[in-house]
């Protein structure tokens, strides 16, 4: 009976810090674009991973690496983890930042969030727009990591 009660407390408390994983769209143009969110905000949330990277031979590494990254570490809350390739179809780096202003603003619509810090991470710097004409006053930019891979993806998804 002991075996028992401690065997369904582990699994309670497991279950209960445990990651959820999100799988959703973003319209953008005539395009639907899919975006996943690693949601560790349990307790309610305090900052925000986004990864965004173009697509590439390896680029479906990223966030299968950043998963087993986070899956080894204790202590995640507080946190969403957003991860988006940019559309292969999107040509010039205005392009491309103009996505990322609409997918940031996208995120937080509709959210009542008083204040929140961001943390991004980039294969190319894809922020200026969002930075100097969307960013709202709750958002805090923390770090700005740029040439983001999946070789250093665990790196750049803790604030130290």
């Amino acid at each position: 009976m002991k075996k028992l009660a401690t065997l369904l407390l582990i699994i309670v408390f497991s279950n209960s810090f445990a990651q959820k994983r999100e799988i959703d769209t973003f319209i953008y143009g005539n395009d639907s674009i899919q975006y996943s969110r690693l949601d560790y905000s349990y307790y309610g949330l305090g900052q925000i991973f986004i990864t965004s990277y173009q697509k590439s031979s390896s680029s479906h590494l990223v966030e299968k690496n950043a998963i087993n990254h986070l899956n080894k570490l204790s202590r995640l809350y507080h946190t969403y983890y957003y991860f988006i390739e940019i559309p292969e179809s999107l040509d010039s780096k205005e392009e491309k930042e103009k996505f990322f202003s609409s997918f940031m603003q996208f995120i937080f619509r509709g959210q009542k969030i008083k204040k929140v810090d961001v943390y991004l991470n980039f294969d190319q710097d894809y922020s200026r727009d969002y930075l100097l004409n969307y960013k709202p006053e709750f958002v805090s930019v923390k770090r700005v990591s740029l040439g983001v891979n999946y070789k250093t993806i665990g790196k750049s998804l803790s604030i130290r």
